[in-house]
């Protein structure tokens, strides 16, 4: 799964698998990835820029592997205020 270029997803209690050795999860510049629900699982999340912000929430039981650039330190404030958004979104349906 590819999320790239301003991209986002957000999934609960969904289970994201691949069948080859590679990432489960490719992300690129200004990118978020928001994982929840204690029945979610991923194998692999693989960031190409630090400018992504990936949330795994507490709930979420099972180990989810990330390079250091998925920790998302250098994401523009713009994307900040763009995830803070779509949780309210989120949280009002």
């Amino acid at each position: 799964m590819y999320v790239n270029n301003v991209g986002y997803f957000r999934g609960d209690n969904v289970n994201i698998t691949r069948s080859n050795n590679t990432p489960t999860v490719d992300m690129l510049t200004f990118s978020i990835f928001n994982l929840g629900g204690k029945n979610s699982s991923i194998a692999d999340i693989n960031c190409y820029d630090s400018n992504v912000k990936v949330d795994i929430y507490d709930e979420v039981t099972s180990t989810v592997n990330k390079n250091s650039s998925c920790d998302g330190n250098s994401i523009p404030t713009i994307m900040k205020s763009l995830t803070e958004t779509v949780r309210m979104v989120d949280s009002d349906v």
